[in-house]
């Protein structure tokens, strides 16, 4: 299992989605389960974390899941991409912004499928649209 406990809580959206999408990428290049926190317990200078509203594919961290993570990994500078993030091992908790599309490009297509705004919300948005 693989996590990035900051997620909602190191940046704004644009952050957070950067974030979610370097995490999923790393889970589905090494065949790791991912597990988020739960993004309604998490704000950043003041602002919500707004991930819950997406139709992201992982579960949402628990106490012995947090207990059983053995490694941290931090990105080491946000301005250069680490050709080696793929050989994470499993059981890490990940920190950094991860704005490259190195990190996610390879699962690009199953990541634009989870970061699109859950139905509840494209259904509120058309029926906006329509009146």
């Amino acid at each position: 299992m693989i996590t990035f406990n900051e997620l909602g809580s190191l940046g704004r959206l644009g952050n957070q989605l950067f974030q979610y999408a370097a995490l999923r990428s790393l889970s589905l290049t090494n065949g790791y389960q991912i597990k988020i926190p739960d993004p309604s317990s998490k704000y950043w200078h003041g602002q919500e974390c707004l991930l819950e509203n997406l139709s992201l594919e992982a579960e949402y961290l628990s106490e012995n899941d947090v207990r059983s993570i053995e490694y941290a990994y931090s990105e080491a500078d946000p301005m250069k991409v680490d050709p080696l993030f793929f050989q994470i091992p499993d059981n890490t908790n990940i920190s950094g912004f991860f704005q490259s599309t190195f990190y996610f490009e390879k699962h690009s297509n199953q990541i634009r499928k989870e970061l699109t705004p859950n139905l509840g919300l494209l259904e509120e948005a058309q029926s906006n649209i329509a009146e």
